[in-house]
């Protein structure tokens, strides 16, 4: 299986020299408007909440004239174009990779990155890890042709006969975990939604149960959160 260095590391290395390479100008301006939130007692002011509301004419205003800035600086480097040219081979290589592997008995479950889809695939392949016999369960690129359609996470029962995955559309960050039974092929005709940044456990059953969770603080670097279980023992299937 090939893994592939991730190209941010070219695109921080052009930005860097981007800004000791001497150039005079300076980035547009950002008023601060503090806005202050109240964890446990404790007051947390973040001076740029307002850049949050993109519905906001100012933000897209704002928006616009850092890109434009950026632009500026990046296009004007002697190896801009080598830089874009380079990213641009990676990133439609033709390589796959294979990553979040999880095994269970006689099978292995990974998610499958296949230049040039959009998003990654769910793929099962048998427990000697052989690429060329792998099966894709769920590709979201022919679940939604535009690509805002996206895998948070799976997470296979126990056994491997099942499979619960959690998808979200457009960047919401609110998924809906579908279950399967893949290897019958057959699907749950229920949704769970709200599954985003969902902790995932098994029942003692052999299937798969979800537990949303949602962050309600945090204080010192730790999230607080409010789970809610939910059992997919009870899905009807269909096939």
């Amino acid at each position: 299986m090939g893994i592939r260095r991730p190209i941010g590391t070219a695109m921080v290395a052009l930005a860097c020299t981007t800004f000791v390479s001497g150039q005079s100008r300076t980035p547009p301006p950002t008023p601060q408007r503090p806005f202050t939130d109240q964890y446990f007692g404790i007051s947390v002011v973040d001076p740029y909440r307002w850049l949050e509301n993109w519905d906001d004419p100012e933000v897209k205003a704002w928006t616009e004239a850092q890109n434009s800035y950026t632009r500026s600086l990046l296009d004007a480097q002697s190896f801009a174009e080598a830089v874009r040219r380079r990213v641009q081979e990676v990133g439609t290589s033709a390589s796959p990779r294979w990553t979040a592997l999880v095994s269970r008995p006689g099978a292995l479950f990974a998610l499958k990155f296949q230049p040039p889809l959009n998003q990654p695939l769910l793929v099962v392949m048998p427990a000697t890890a052989d690429p060329a016999s792998e099966r894709v369960l769920v590709d979201p690129n022919r679940l939604d042709p535009n690509g805002s359609t996206t895998i948070d996470f799976y997470v296979p029962s126990p056994d491997g006969k099942l499979v619960a995955v959690s998808l979200s559309v457009g960047g919401n960050e609110s998924g809906t975990v579908h279950p399967s039974r893949w290897r019958a092929g057959g699907s749950c005709r229920t949704g769970f939604p709200g599954s985003m940044a969902a902790r995932r456990a098994a029942a003692s059953d052999g299937t798969p149960a979800v537990q949303r969770s949602s962050t309600r603080a945090t204080r010192a670097g730790t999230s607080v959160l409010r789970s809610i279980s939910i059992s997919i023992s009870r899905c009807i299937f269909t096939s």
